[in-house]
Order: structure tokens, then C-alpha cells, then sequence
């Protein structure tokens, strides 16, 4: 990812690229990811392009939830590699 990828997603999180490598591991509030979780991962799976705005807008409690790990989900939301990020939404929603 380019440092203009970085900061695009990063801005997109509301945090500082260099913060996003700092967190260490997040503990994922499930009552909160879980249903966002499952709309992205209706949206990616009809290939619907408002999961770029329904990530945006719930990438903070996200990012609060699953710290570095959902950068790259919004790179590939981003980049709309639509099949990569419903394969990645639905390996975090596999963890428990």
C-alpha cells in the first residue's frame, strides 16, 4: 500500500497512519461489529457499491473493535476488490 493509500484509509478510520501500526490487540465488542459486519457482508456479496459508504460510516466503531486488521478491509472496500474484503469480513465474523 502507498503512503497515499495509507493516509486515505487511515482518514477514512479517523486515525493517524502511524497510530493505526502502533494499537496493540483489541478485544472486538461483538453486540457492535456483529451487525455491521453482517451488512457489509450483504452488501459485498450483491456487489453493491454502497458498502463504500456503509464502511465509512462504520469503520469507527470498527476500528475501536478490531484495530489494524480493518485497514485493510477499507483498502479493499476502497479499491472495490469486492470479492477480497467479503472473504476477509467473513473471517472476522468466523472469530469469536
Amino acid at each position: 500500500m502507498s503512503e497515499t493509500d495509507a493516509e486515505t484509509v487511515a482518514g477514512t478510520l479517523g486515525v493517524s497512519p502511524a497510530a493505526s501500526s502502533e494499537q496493540g490487540p483489541i478485544t472486538p465488542d461483538r453486540s457492535e461489529i456483529d451487525p455491521l459486519l453482517d451488512a457489509l457482508d450483504r452488501l459485498l456479496s450483491n456487489d453493491d457499491a454502497e458498502v463504500n459508504r456503509t464502511f465509512a460510516d462504520a469503520a469507527p466503531a470498527l476500528r475501536r473493535s478490531l484495530g489494524e486488521e480493518i485497514v485493510t478491509l477499507g483498502r479493499m472496500i476502497d479499491t472495490y476488490e469486492y470479492p477480497a474484503a467479503l472473504e476477509r469480513v467473513r473471517a472476522l465474523r468466523a472469530r469469536s
